[in-house]
């Protein structure tokens, strides 16, 4: 008995393969035309999500490329209807015009060159102005500066001399008078004719760009340099103090300097970093809670807060509660931005409710991770369109859009949209 199955004709075999041929092609094209359409869907500013979060209407934006290959620094201004992003490498600004309606991309309109390289953003008004240190070896023998741009990214005046490694610059708003606070890492950069690293107090002429130092105070950090400083004013019983909070990171600890007399500056208090906390990487002014927040640049560790009346730090999550209290209409919480930079995640916090809204941002097309190095927000009080920017390494752009829901009862079980605080709302516009 023959158990051996009958042979199969060479045109049964030629059908088997042409079988196969097609089922493949018919998979690989499905899976192109998958991926075909999420490159399209995850194109340059494309919205690729929209989602409600704790009263508030978000919009995600697909990475925008800025053809840049880096970008460190980040800023809104003309009243949250321009942006410009910094590249220390090529020494150049872009900028974006914000403008459209929720769900609307922003849009690139130039690139600015620069004549030195960029270290901050500071927005005053239409006008942004760049901080920079000199470029190649001029940074051992000139003074850093900073330049002025309107709008459109015309530049406004000339170069203005700022001083020895200069950090960051704000300008400040009191009593109808605009001051200029400016923070130097001196000697601490390894220059030895250097002085220490110092804040520095100066009135400044908005019109002709010129400022005149009234006053300095100098740290002693042991080799550390200082990281950022935070403008807060803080009023009691009447009386309004003007304070800074000068972060040196986690070994040094930070410093508290009054400047109320602009010609007296002095520093008031200074603390060691609490234990347990990350390294910084954004700063938020809680004004209801009366505290500076230095939120770690990784989520997952505990961040620190520093009261404003220069009392000791302490370790806070903003993953969860810091402390159970009863949502007020009263006493509205306050919320925030924040990036986890190695990870990639934007995430919406509230300072009192925790997480509200966390997501990865993706590299060109959604395709793989991304490292962020800064975020800017634009939170309006009167209930316009807020408006996120956040930027990778790499030079990338990610847009977030939102809009506050309208009021909800306090006894509703929808959520609850209480206003927000502005993270800057001693600096001036």
């Amino acid at each position: 008995m023959n158990d051996e199955p009958p042979p199969t004709s060479p045109s049964q075999d030629a059908v088997t393969i042409r079988l196969l041929i097609g089922i493949a092609a018919c998979a690989l094209s499905g899976m192109l035309a998958y991926y075909a359409t999420k490159l399209v869907r995850m194109a340059p500013g494309n919205q690729i999500r929209a989602t409600w979060a704790a009263g508030e209407f978000w919009s995600i934006h697909a990475r925008m490329g800025s053809k840049l290959q880096r970008a460190d620094h980040v800023a809104f201004y003309d009243d949250g209807n321009r942006l410009a992003m910094s590249c220390p490498r090529y020494s150049k600004i872009t900028l974006w015009d914000c403008s459209g309606i929720i769900g609307t991309p922003p849009l690139r309109i130039r690139d600015v060159d620069l004549q030195g390289r960029p270290v901050g953003l500071t927005a005053f008004g239409d006008r942004i102005a760049v901080l920079q240190r000199p470029p190649g070896d001029d940074r051992h023998i000139k003074p850093g500066f900073f330049e002025v741009f309107d709008r459109d990214g015309t530049r406004v005046g000339e170069p203005v001399e700022a001083g020895w490694e200069p950090d960051q610059m704000e300008f400040i708003e009191r009593e109808g008078k605009t001051y200029a606070i400016m923070l130097f890492s001196g000697s601490a950069e390894g220059e030895t004719n250097r002085g220490a690293p110092s804040l520095v107090i100066a009135s400044f002429d908005r019109e002709r760009l010129t400022f005149e130092k009234l006053s300095h105070v100098d740290f002693e950090t042991n080799g550390e340099n200082p990281l950022h400083f935070e403008p807060v004013n803080v009023t009691a019983e009447g009386k309004t103090a003007a304070r800074v909070l000068v972060c040196f990171g986690r070994k040094p600890g930070a410093a508290w300097v009054d400047w109320t007399d602009p010609k007296a500056a002095k520093i008031t208090a200074r603390h060691a970093w609490p234990d347990g906390t990350g390294e910084p990487a954004r700063y938020v002014t809680d004004i209801a809670q009366r505290r500076v927040l230095a939120i770690s640049g990784d989520l997952a560790q505990d961040s620190a807060e520093f009261p404003f009346d220069g009392g000791a730090p302490a370790r806070v999550s903003i993953k969860s509660p810091s402390k159970t209290v009863e949502n007020s209409w009263n006493e509205p919480e306050m919320r925030f931005v924040a990036i986890d930079q190695e990870k990639g995640v934007f995430g919406r916090f509230g300072s009192r409710q925790g997480v509200f809204l966390e997501m990865p941002l993706k590299g060109p097309f959604g395709l793989g991770s991304v490292r962020l190095t800064d975020v800017a927000a634009f939170e309006p009080q009167d209930g316009r369109i807020l408006k996120i920017a956040a930027i990778d390494r790499s030079g990338g752009l990610h847009w977030i859009g939102g809009v506050p829901m309208p009021t909800i009862p306090a006894n509703s079980n929808s959520g609850s949209a209480v206003p927000s605080i502005s993270n800057d709302s001693a600096k001036a516009r």
